[in-house]
């Protein structure tokens, strides 16, 4: 009678001998869970399930390991069971560990900067189960060693603090529970601080004009074939604005007020010369200005600027004189004092 067909629940893992080199238990762990839920040891009778199973495993294996497997020297009865080439592997990849690198890694793995407790403590555990601390003397080795690196490495001072404080009474049970809970507690505190603050969003501006519509389009044809408009501004100087009344106005220096005179005189192109000597009789027959014979104490330069007819400007340069005067101020009166 033939056999019936059989195929098994779910895929078997895939395995590469460089992928798994440092973590082949966590392979064969996931190969023992899918050997019990393929239901290969009760569907199939007992005599075909070692060759059944051994092919299977076969078939999960990378180019690479599969050459390394026909290439160990096993016999034609031993690549027909698959637990004696599942040996045969770890053999050789404990062959290469070496138990001082990877305590040299466990003694050097430290929280990060915004890393969870939880995540942290598995890269521990691997690390621990990978040394093989519970070999050295007993079971509770691996978690004295554990707890060790959690008070050693742990990211925040404040929580080291508090692990400390525990002395002896202190277990790995104890200082997981005081990294969870001063994580959860920072991760509320920055929730509520942020709640607090209400949102900015930025306004974006469009960068492409709309189109423009049926109306403006009519009024820009209407608008074409006329002269410019320019705005011409009034006369100030040619009469129209009245003279100022009242007293001069008189300027107070600081207290503690530095003198400043200019050493030399900026220089005046060569050309603008004549017009600035015909601006500087113009301001004195005016009145504006005056000559000063004799020294003073503040001298300041001038600044000359052409204008577009061709006169020139003359302002004076009173920076270091404007640090130095007080000037009044005008405060602005409050609600109560306007009611």
């Amino acid at each position: 009678m033939p056999p019936k067909p059989f195929k098994p629940y779910g895929v078997p893992p895939p395995l590469d001998i460089e992928e798994y080199k440092d973590s082949f238990e966590i392979w064969h762990q996931q190969w023992n869970i899918f050997l019990a839920l393929s239901t290969i040891n009760t569907a199939l009778p007992q005599g075909d399930r070692p060759e059944y199973i051994a092919n299977i495993f076969l078939s999960c294996l990378s180019n690479a390991t599969l050459k390394a497997v026909l290439t160990m020297g096993l016999t034609a009865t031993e690549l027909k069971d698959a637990d004696v080439i599942i040996g045969k592997l770890r053999e050789r990849w404990n062959a290469g560990r070496n138990c001082h690198m990877w305590r040299q890694k466990f003694s050097s793995c430290v929280q990060r900067d915004s890393e969870s407790s939880d995540s942290w403590l598995s890269d521990l555990r691997d690390l621990a189960r990978k040394n093989e601390f519970e070999k050295d003397c007993c079971a509770a080795c691996q978690n004295t060693r554990i707890l060790g690196q959690v008070v050693f490495g742990v990211f925040d001072d404040e929580v080291r603090r508090k692990l400390l404080e525990r002395g002896a009474t202190l277990n790995l049970d104890r200082a997981l529970t005081t990294l969870r809970t001063a994580e959860a507690t920072r991760l509320q505190a920055s929730t509520i601080k942020q709640g607090g603050a209400a949102p900015v969003h930025q306004l974006k501006t469009p960068a492409a004009k709309p189109p423009m519509g049926k109306p403006a389009i009519q009024h820009r044809d209407q608008q074409r074939g006329r002269p410019a408009a320019r705005w011409h501004p009034p006369a100030l100087l040619d009469g129209v604005c009245r003279p100022m009344h009242g007293p001069p106005c008189h300027f107070q220096l600081k207290e503690g007020a530095v003198l400043s005179a200019i050493r030399r005189s900026r220089p005046i192109a060569v050309p603008l010369m004549p017009r600035v000597k015909q601006e500087l009789d113009s301001l004195e027959d005016q009145g504006i200005i005056s000559k000063v014979p004799e020294s003073t104490l503040w001298v300041h330069p001038i600044v000359i600027v052409p204008k577009d007819d061709g006169g020139i400007r003359i302002c004076g340069d009173f920076t270091s004189l404007n640090h130095c005067i007080i000037r009044p101020t005008f405060d602005s009166p409050t609600p109560f004092q306007r009611g």
